[in-house]
């Protein structure tokens, strides 16, 4: 509020307004009360067309400050005017609380402006401006405790069953769908699909849904139904999501070895459901994609088909499949835990049986115990682990043994750590191991166990 230089009233005004200030901030109601009659008594005088401006604002801040509302009528000497620039006010002097209950009413008189910013031609019922203010409402309500807000939700409920009252402004799906309907903005449909992933059940797949009908090319929604479909082990809808993804951005990070992974999926489904002829289809797709021959795809794939062709009944490709799974891993122990873990996860492990640890070869053995890899005892010091480490090292460098060079460092990594050195000791104990192995000097060979890490390699990790 501005005033005339040199203006006495003016400056009694203005000591007037500060006085107010000071007061609100103060905290005491009585000096409060007490300060706000001379105020409006100087705005008549010098500003009388501002006058209903400042008898807003002034029950907006004693509003706030939780003053008794009729001492604050009574002290105004009269109700300030109710309408959509009051409730305005309102809105925000009790949303910047940090009292939840004011909150609540924040999001109460959020709502009753926008009704009245409709009636007084603010702005349409249906324009962006209502879809802002539902957005704003939903994210008022997110500030509560969850507690609180379900114990409202439930009484609202239990009243609009009597009364009829209808109190959407305490829901936060029915905010977010109001602002989607009005502005189906892809911003707009972000924040409810953020909302949504940290409700329970399946509201963000429903979410996603709705976005993806309104807005057809919008690539956010499909990757999610992707992702929820995959989890429920519903392949087929899954790789009908992907071709989308594909046809909207074929180069989403998203999409590369995506379709190999949902294929696999698949495939390993219609295992699990004594399918293996829909599996062999399965098996066939793969073996036509790009990402299937990188890295260790090809031993995947022999073993995918080698567990495909014992399912069906054909031991001779079931046998030439499990040879071409040795072959590329170059190891009979590493063959049998990756078809293991294909036979699990597929529920067909009568045909993916572990073999004797009898049948490894002593150098297959060593490869699977960094102890064995070094070369120490199990009591070796921290100098005679990095001793035989560096040993190592000179005999398999990196240039010219890179596989060993990797195993060689691979073991000297758990050694080193004294932590993890203790964790080797305490679980490599192996009580499968022949008797007969007490009463020699040989190192016991441990039972093999671990197919783990092609497990998640099957999941996709």
């Amino acid at each position: 509020m501005r005033f005339a230089r040199g203006s006495p009233r003016a400056s009694t005004l203005q000591s007037a307004l500060e006085a107010l200030d000071q007061a609100l901030a103060s905290g005491g109601k009585g000096r409060i009360l007490k300060a706000i009659r001379p105020v409006l008594d100087q705005c008549q005088q010098v500003s009388p067309g501002r006058l209903e401006s400042l008898r807003q604002h002034i029950s907006v801040r004693c509003a706030v400050a939780d003053l008794d509302p009729a001492k604050v009528v009574a002290a105004m000497g009269g109700p300030s005017r109710h309408d959509a620039t009051f409730l305005r006010l309102l809105a925000r002097g009790m949303e910047e609380s940090q009292n939840p209950e004011q909150v609540v009413l924040a999001c109460s008189m959020w709502e009753n402006f926008r009704h009245a910013g409709v009636q007084e031609g603010w702005f349409a019922a249906n324009g962006p401006e209502a879809a802002a203010l539902s957005l704003h409402i939903a994210d008022l309500l997110r500030r509560l405790p969850d507690g609180l807000l379900r114990e409202l939700q439930a009484s609202a409920w239990s009243r609009s069953k009597t009364s009829g009252e209808k109190t959407p402004y305490l829901f936060p799906e029915e905010m977010y769908q109001r602002a989607c309907a009005l502005d189906p903005h892809p911003e707009t449909f972000a924040q409810w699909m953020d909302w949504a992933g940290r409700q329970r059940g399946d509201q963000a797949a429903r979410v996603a849904q709705a976005w993806h009908k309104i807005r057809p090319r919008d690539i956010e929604p499909v990757l999610r139904l992707l992702k929820d479909a995959e989890a429920r082990g519903a392949f087929g809808s899954a790789l009908g999501y992907l071709a989308k993804v594909e046809q909207i951005d074929g180069l989403h990070p998203a999409a590369r070895g995506a379709r190999l992974r949902l294929v696999a999926g698949s495939a390993l489904r219609h295992l699990q459901q004594k399918k293996p002829a829909l599996a062999a289809e399965d098996l066939a797709e793969m073996s036509t994609l790009p990402q299937a021959q990188q890295g260790d795809g090809p031993a995947f794939l022999a073993a995918l088909r080698f567990v495909v062709s014992a399912a069906c009944g054909h031991s001779e490709q079931a046998a030439t499949s499990r040879a071409d799974v040795e072959r590329l891993l170059g190891s009979g122990a590493a063959a049998a835990m990756l078809l293991f873990a294909v036979a699990t996860a597929s529920k067909q492990r009568a045909f993916g049986q572990l073999g004797s640890v009898q049948e490894l070869s002593r150098t297959e053995r060593e490869t699977m115990d960094p102890i064995e890899v070094l070369g120490i005892s199990q009591n070796a010091t921290d100098e005679e682990i990095r001793a035989a480490y560096l040993l190592k090292v000179r005999e398999c460098p990196p240039d010219r043994a890179p596989e060993k060079f990797e195993k060689i460092r691979d073991a000297y990594e758990i050694l080193r750590d004294p932590r993890r050195r203790l964790r080797h000791r305490l679980f490599s104990a192996d009580p499968g191991a022949p008797l007969a192995s007490l009463f020699t000097d040989e190192v016991r060979p441990r039972r093999f166990v671990g197919h783990g890490p092609w497990l998640e390699v099957l999941k996709g990790k």
